[in-house]
């Protein structure tokens, strides 16, 4: 066991003075369902015998590893959904409530938050791209877009190599959608030239501001970015994405923090492209109004 890293020992601590109040039986469900053995050997210096249940699974893990990581996640999202079930029927209600949300702050604390019965890392549900992105799943009458994005969302803590493939995957499938979508051929080519492709039938190239409009060169600046975003996640996947062979020997150093990065830059990139692509839809390029200044419109 390594006795510091991702969850913090104020964290652990909290939650096992939390399940002191439940029954060992499922004390034990909740650990061995999330795939958390038990050093029954491990002689914790603790009072009861549900704290030392507790310690003895804690004692099986790494604490600076993912996959541990994920896993006693796994079982403090259990433990938190399983007590906002009985609130409602709990004698001490306040009370339960108190203690869950103590333990929800730990977890916060720790750079992780609870949204929607599930614990995510807070590099996702803090980002408004990715709360953006979800709000895009909406729009998107396609199940494989959705199923993309969900998994993007879900996997930057679990799976960073698959938030990284799936991030350039989402990429590439919304700019193809916006091209069929506008009776252009996608074509087979790379991320950054199906990026510049689809920057170019939306107007969106560099070329397509003028140099009359207000702060243009610096709006010419982040559109150029857009190309180097799609680039650089291309790049990323290659190196650690999944959705190609590796050599058993390649290094997987890949963090979450460097999953949500990734995730982060394709959410605003796939977000900005289809929210201009709706826009288009009702308000075409042609009939975009004339500026009141004299300069020509912003595009």
């Amino acid at each position: 066991m390594v006795d510091s890293g991702l969850i913090s020992k104020k964290t652990r601590n909290r939650f096992r003075e939390f399940l002191v109040g439940w029954i060992k039986h499922d004390i034990k469900m909740i650990f061995e369902e999330a795939g958390i053995q038990c050093d029954t050997k491990h002689q914790p210096q603790y009072k009861g015998e549900r704290r030392c249940l507790v310690e003895q699974h804690y004692h099986t893990l790494d604490f600076t590893n993912q996959s541990d990581i994920r896993k006693l996640l796994n079982a403090y999202q259990e433990v938190i959904v399983r007590s906002e079930k009985i609130i409602p029927s709990d004698s001490n209600q306040d009370k339960t409530k108190s203690d869950v949300q103590e333990l929800l702050t730990c977890l916060k604390d720790d750079g992780f938050d609870y949204r929607d019965g599930k614990l995510v890392s807070s590099l996702i549900s803090g980002n408004p791209a990715m709360n953006g992105i979800r709000n895009l799943a909406g729009t998107i009458d396609s199940h494989y877009l959705n199923q993309q994005i969900n998994r993007m969302v879900t996997s930057v803590q679990e799976d960073p190599d698959l938030a990284i493939g799936t991030a350039k995957e989402l990429v590439e499938s919304v700019c193809k959608t916006i091209l069929e979508e506008r009776g252009e051929d996608p074509g087979k080519d790379d991320l950054l030239k199906l990026v510049r492709n689809t920057c170019k039938s939306l107007a969106l190239l560099p070329d397509d501001v003028s140099n009359a409009k207000k702060g243009s060169e610096t709006i010419k600046k982040i559109l150029s970015s857009l190309a180097q975003i799609s680039q650089g996640i291309a790049e990323l996947r290659n190196y650690y994405g999944t959705g190609h062979g590796m050599s058993a020997k390649a290094n997987r150093g890949i963090q979450p923090r460097h999953a949500g990065l990734a995730t982060g830059a394709a959410a605003t990139l796939v977000s900005f492209l289809f929210e201009t692509y709706l826009e288009r839809k009702t308000k075409p390029i042609s009939n975009l109004p004339e500026a009141t200044d004299g300069s020509e419109p912003l595009k």
